[in-house]
């Protein structure tokens, strides 16, 4: 994989329309994608959370294009292991498509198996990693926290 390409769409688009243009976000997503596609995980990170920022500030918080980014990072953390990351961006997301579409939307579908795919993830249930947390926003959520295993040397 090449990310040339990618990286010359941002580049053009930021040159021509501004850094700060929902444009820009899209060709931030897309090189995001593909450095997450090569294990480029703090490049695909960075690019993720900058795509998310404008996109808040030109959309505003509960847009579903800041679904789609709050989505795709919380995926990426997933894809990486990283669960207890993942949940917060997945039900945020999650809580945007309901919003904006309602319980029926692909797109609710999509956020749904995300999160069930982290909860049901062997790594989760074999270190018994789920904990149950009350959310002012969302109420009582399962989610997986971060086990701490303490050894004798």
């Amino acid at each position: 994989m090449e990310a040339g390409a990618n990286q010359r769409s941002l580049a053009i688009r930021e040159r021509v329309l501004g850094r700060e243009h929902p444009d820009v976000a899209t060709s931030l997503n897309n090189l995001a994608l593909l450095y997450s596609q090569m294990s480029q995980y703090p490049q695909a990170i960075t690019l993720y959370q900058r795509s998310l920022a404008i996109r808040e500030q030109v959309f505003g918080r509960e847009h579903p294009n800041v679904g789609l980014s709050l989505n795709n990072l919380g995926h990426l953390y997933q894809s990486m292991g990283q669960h207890a990351q993942a949940m917060p961006f997945l039900q945020r997301s999650l809580s945007i498509y309901e919003t904006a579409y309602g319980s029926a939307h692909p797109s609710v579908a999509t956020s749904l198996n995300n999160i069930a795919e982290v909860l049901t993830d062997p790594q989760v249930l074999a270190r018994n990693m789920l904990v149950t947390v009350d959310d002012p926003v969302m109420g009582r959520q399962r989610m997986p926290g971060n086990p701490i295993k303490l050894s004798a040397f």
